[in-house]
């Protein structure tokens, strides 16, 4: 039965001690803006003497598995708060275990650590030219400054919380309840390898180009292929659909199908051979089933890699070559959101058929995917999300049911169907490339 407990907790209160970074969190990303927000606001209310400043909420999950309140929400001002209190008072801070939750073992990410570095830099210069008794402020942030504190047994319940709170942290994308999920089919993995997936996981969310792959690739070209090779309606990935990606725990076969699942998760030659170097080895489908654990998350970032080398410019590409110019030429430009959800379905259509037919299939067949798909710009005035949604099923059933690169004749002949233009402000790149590409096409 899912509980939950409120209650208005003093700093000094709080049970640091008990207090833990879920694997499924974020790294700690506050960085200079909001360090300074939170010390100029708690000094404002030190020098107003309010005897009970409120800092914010934090929603705690407690673990009865492990004994612990794992940190839903609140995080980043609960470790910004412990760096305050630690480079006020090294001495007292650590009496509080506010140095325990600060502890390495919290914060594995390598980024974390360089913000916490950072900050500390940045409170350190701070305090000696601000303060004129850093005690004062220790004091009134144990004493004065508090937190509402909601306690809950049942973690579906505590993200259900997360969501309806309106705060300045970054919304939890649905992916990461995965992530969650996942981690805990880990057990008979060393520390240290479960360190590296945790990083890798992040490092496809937060790069240095600022793309969030996670999102792109598990909402939309895994996710809504996955739904509509089942011949159904593919709309947007939400929390409520993450049962589609949890599997099956193989330790021990006790039903027929999952002899099948074992067997997927073990790497198969020929199921490499989509890509030309061993560098982009993937023995998974798009739309098998899943093993719980960390053939997941080898799942997720086999399809990010592939996601990399067919839509983003690299040195090595060069089988790829004439599809990378072709995308680059009527795929970048776009301007309408109608626009953007072909793309999407595109990009979907092309990474299910390189998954099943690699780079012979690509190189015959990316032209006409996109008369198949662009083909409804030229045919309808708007182009509507839940219009997409119902677009392609058939299209992805073909090439997921294929046996042979001739069973996607079917592709040839829905790309050359008749279209019937009508004057409804067709994007002029979609335009040409029937003009110029169509007409080769039909002879």
């Amino acid at each position: 039965m899912s509980t939950l407990q409120a209650t208005v907790q003093f700093i000094k209160k709080l049970p640091f001690q008990e207090l833990v970074i879920p694997d499924y969190q974020r790294p700690y990303v506050w960085q200079l803006k909001e360090l300074r927000q939170l010390w100029d606001d708690i000094l404002q209310s030190l020098a107003h003497d309010r005897k009970d400043y409120r800092i914010g909420t934090i929603i705690l999950h407690e673990n009865a598995d492990s004994g612990k309140l794992e940190i839903v929400d609140g995080q980043q001002r609960l470790t910004t708060l412990s760096l305050l209190l630690y480079m006020l008072n090294h001495e007292e801070t650590a009496n509080l275990c506010c140095s325990s939750f600060l502890s390495e073992k919290q914060f594995l990410h390598q980024s974390s650590a360089q913000n916490i570095l950072n900050n500390c830099n940045e409170l350190r210069q701070w305090i000696e030219e601000e303060l004129i008794e850093p005690s004062e402020l220790y004091a009134y942030i144990l004493n004065h400054c508090s937190v509402t504190v909601l306690k809950v047994n049942d973690i579906s319940t505590a993200f259900q919380i997360f969501d309806s709170q309106n705060g300045r942290g970054l919304t939890l994308q649905a992916y990461n309840l995965l992530k969650a999920y996942h981690m805990r089919f880990l057990y008979h993995l060393p520390e240290d390898e479960k360190i590296k997936i945790d990083k890798n996981w992040e490092s496809s969310a937060r790069n240095e180009k600022h793309k969030d792959y996670l999102e792109q690739v598990i909402h939309e070209q895994l996710y809504r292929t996955r739904v509509w090779s089942n011949n159904q309606e593919a709309y947007a990935f939400t929390k409520k659909h993450i049962k589609e990606f949890k599997g099956s725990s193989v330790t021990k076969l006790l039903y027929p199908f999952e002899n099948y699942v074992y067997q997927s998760s073990i790497l198969n030659e020929d199921m490499v051979r989509r890509f030309p170097t061993e560098k982009y080895e993937i023995g998974f489908e798009i739309t098998q089933r899943i093993k719980n654990g960390d053939h997941f998350f080898e799942y997720i970032q086999a399809y990010v890699r592939m996601y990399q080398y067919l839509f983003e410019a690299t040195s090595d590409n060069e089988d790829i070559k004439d599809f990378r110019t072709f995308y680059k030429e009527y795929c970048t430009k776009f301007r309408k959101k109608g626009d953007e959800y072909l793309l999407e379905l595109y990009k979907s259509l092309i990474m299910c058929l390189f998954d099943r037919f690699g780079i012979l299939g690509l190189n015959k067949y990316y032209k006409l995917l996109y008369a198949c798909v662009f083909r409804f710009r030229l045919e309808k005035k708007f182009v509507k999300y839940a219009s997409v949604a119902k677009l392609p099923t058939s299209l992805f059933t073909g090439i997921c049911n294929a046996k042979d690169i001739l069973d996607l004749r079917f592709i040839r002949e829905y790309a050359l169907q008749p279209i019937e233009k009508k004057d409804n402000g067709n994007n002029e790149i979609v335009e040409q490339f029937f003009d110029q590409h169509l007409k080769v096409e039909m002879y």
